[in-house]
């Protein structure tokens, strides 16, 4: 019989149990020697007296995740104002203002930075537009993610920087201060070179402007079908080879979108992998996906996988031609195909 899960090793409750030890070292550090899992969130603690203390390990530093809901304001400025050399990746859990906004702008000027991932609670649309005033040319990567509705969108005044060429975007939740920015050329991205998108429902991003030549050479491509996701034709990306999708199937008119906007594949097609997980409460939908993908997936080593082992079954075509998969589909596309499709972030995965 499998034991119950041990309250000290969540996550959650083991940052609120640290913290207050915060400003003792010696019981930190003691902290992170009683079990595997408790080692980041006393480390955490440790990060800034040790970069205070031994400024040579600053040059070592490749990866940075700073969570401001979990420490304090003065540990995010302290972190910030150290001399990174060699960042090439900001992770960061923040509420924007006008002062983070100025802490924030000179991490991402840094010079060897490539990708860049803000998880925003709310923010202030001026606050918003600051931090990319200096951006650094060698950002490749962009991840924005909103828990909150932020403001909407308001032109400010804005130093100028040369244009940067992504390669990957992902944003899975758009609020109007976002796609405002996007389209505006305060914006210093640009799109043409895209080759990861993440979109969720946000698939109006594919209809803009600024986005028409990146379709012709997007290689990774995620989206979210329901009934009441917009519809997308899948052959404007002759380039495709990895598709991601979350299907919440709930009833037939999502379920019958689902296929309609798998069969706009065309017969002559790059595909290598689809993945699809999510909510399927048709369980119809399967066989359906079984035989429109089969003819699709021309590639000797094209594989289809899935989230459900209930519904390997219900894909007997695809299973008896060894192409099916079980995928765990929480395990971070991210770092899969951004790292097979953008080189210039390889540094930050191999960090």
């Amino acid at each position: 019989m499998n034991e119950p899960p041990n309250p000290l090793h969540v996550p959650e409750l083991l940052h609120n149990c640290i913290h207050p030890l915060r400003d003792s070292p010696s019981d930190l550090a003691a902290c992170a020697l009683v079990a595997r899992s408790w080692v980041y969130p006393a480390q955490s603690h440790l990060f800034r007296e040790v970069l205070r203390l031994t400024p040579h390990l600053i040059p070592y530093v490749r990866r940075l995740g700073i969570d401001i809901l979990i420490h304090p304001d003065d540990v995010f400025s302290d972190v910030i104002s150290l001399p990174f050399t060699h960042l090439v990746e900001i992770s960061t859990i923040i509420t924007l203002s006008n002062t983070s906004a100025l802490a924030m702008q000179q991490l991402i000027s840094l010079p060897t930075l490539s990708r860049v991932r803000i998880t925003c609670y709310s923010a202030v649309s001026s606050a918003f537009q600051q931090i990319w005033d200096r951006s650094s040319p060698s950002i490749r990567s962009l991840h924005l993610d909103f828990q909150n509705h932020p403001e909407t969108f308001e032109p400010v005044p804005h130093q100028c920087v040369a244009p940067i060429n992504l390669e990957a975007l992902y944003i899975w939740y758009m609020p109007d201060l976002v796609a405002g920015w996007l389209q505006h050329e305060t914006c210093p991205f640009k799109f043409s070179n895209l080759k990861v998108l993440s979109v969720g429902q946000n698939l109006e991003i594919l209809r803009w402007n600024s986005f028409a030549s990146a379709r012709q050479k997007i290689e990774a491509l995620e989206l979210e079908v329901s009934q009441d996701a917009e519809f997308i034709d899948l052959s404007l990306f002759p380039r495709l080879t990895f598709l991601r999708i979350l299907a919440t199937l709930r009833n037939s008119e999502a379920s019958s979108k689902l296929i309609k906007i798998i069969s706009t594949i065309p017969p002559s097609n790059n595909l290598r992998e689809v993945v699809i997980y999510g909510v399927v409460e048709e369980e119809s939908v399967c066989s359906e996906l079984d035989s429109a993908l089969i003819p699709l997936l021309l590639h000797p080593s094209a594989t289809v996988e899935l989230a459900w082992a209930r519904l390997e079954p219900l894909f007997p075509q695809l299973g008896s031609r060894g192409m099916l998969r079980l995928t765990n589909w929480e395990e971070a596309w991210i770092t899969k195909y951004e790292g097979m499709l953008v080189p210039s972030t390889r540094r930050a995965w191999a960090a």
